[in-house]
């Protein structure tokens, strides 16, 4: 066997002289970009750290003026305002669902000519405006002309792409088809046959809305016991806003003049060192009156248990008059979760007046309920 033969393949290389071979190399390649990502990880992940211990301080003094101003002590009302609105939402989309779910018929014919007619509009909207816009003295009549020739265009091109209309008639649609391509340019209207639709619609959720007038009631009744509350938490929200803003303002006030002293510390120049002192001495805040404003707003605290108790027992009454079910499935499903939901609702009404009696305004915030809040 030949010398060159018994050589190993790549033997004698530069490379390998020197120490180094292909594998080395790219080996050394993704190592060094392995501890590169570490090492940009560890830096991302310490100036989220750093922006957290920023973020959390300033967090905690949020919920501070929460508490202080008594924005805390109003929204333990709002929530119930909040639950009792959103339980009267779902009571009339029930109403709602059952008088349209019986009104299916004629709902779907007032649908379907509505979107053909605006199918139709839409396609031909912009030119016909512009038409309209420019059907004075200045235009000259080749121009209109020309509008009117693509208007005529445009109505074409539009009929090609009309929506179906599976419960009219084909004598219907023909006739609604008819209607809105022979209308003048200027006519706004509504064709005939969407305004006889609409008639039919209207009265066919009348005719179904007659049987449901106890549930109407009822729903109408449930909506008017929450008016007290709600107007409750109305009042005491603008005198709580008023010392919230005002605790921010000077909370703002007290960051810029410490702003300017650290400026001052900084600052080499002893005029414009000065000049930052005069400005930081000039920026003192006025602390604002947070007591007043607090023992006004807990002399109504017995009021608040007051509505909170006479709700309860007024709401339990009038749910209990709702039907059991519902003929239609949507308006079933929305009552079922009504009823669903009321136990919980009727329950955090009881369990408001304690929590009113037992809130203090002075009670400390401390950083790890700052914490948890946010998580």
């Amino acid at each position: 066997m030949s010398r060159k033969e018994s050589r190993a393949p790549g033997q004698g290389h530069r490379f390998q002289k020197r120490g180094f071979s292909y594998e080395k190399i790219i080996r050394y390649f993704f190592a060094s970009n392995a501890g590169l990502t570490i090492v940009i990880l560890t830096l991302i992940i310490a100036f989220l750290m750093k922006e957290g211990l920023g973020f959390f301080p300033g967090y905690r003094r949020e919920l501070e003026i929460y508490r202080i101003a008594g924005l805390e002590f109003v929204d333990l009302s709002r929530k119930n305002l909040t639950s009792h609105e959103e339980l009267a939402s779902v009571l009339n989309r029930a109403y709602y669902a059952e008088i349209n779910g019986k009104s299916a018929k004629e709902m779907k014919r007032y649908q379907e000519a509505g979107a053909l007619n605006n199918a139709f509009s839409e396609k031909v909207g912009p030119t016909r405006d512009l038409i309209l816009n420019n059907s004075g003295d200045g235009v000259s009549p080749q121009a209109l002309a020309v509008m009117k020739q693509n208007y005529e265009k445009q109505k074409k091109a539009a009929l090609d792409h009309l929506p179906p209309t599976p419960h009219l008639t084909e004598a219907e649609r023909e006739a609604l088809i008819a209607s809105i391509t022979a209308k003048a340019i200027e006519d706004t209207e509504d064709p005939p046959l969407i305004t006889q639709l609409t008639e039919q619609f209207s009265a066919a959720q009348q005719k179904h809305s007659e049987p449901l007038a106890g549930l109407r009631a009822t729903i109408d009744e449930f909506q008017a016991a929450g008016e007290g509350l709600g107007t409750l938490v109305s009042e005491m929200t603008e005198s709580v806003v008023t010392t919230k803003d005002a605790l921010a303002k000077a909370d703002i006030i007290e960051k810029d003049r410490k702003t300017l002293l650290a400026a001052a510390e900084k600052a080499k120049d002893p005029a414009e060192r000065e000049k930052l002192i005069s400005e930081a001495k000039a920026s003192i805040a006025e602390i604002p009156d947070v007591e007043g404003p607090i023992r006004t707003l807990l002399d109504r605290r017995p009021q608040c248990i007051e509505i909170h108790n006479a709700l309860r027992g007024n709401v339990s009454t009038i749910l209990a008059k709702l039907p059991e079910n519902l003929p239609e499935g949507e308006a079933n499903r929305l009552l079922r979760a009504a009823r669903n939901a009321s136990p919980v609702y009727l329950d955090d009404l009881a369990k408001t007046p304690a929590l009113l009696n037992a809130w203090k305004h002075d009670e400390p915030v401390g950083l790890f309920a700052a914490v948890k809040s946010f998580m």
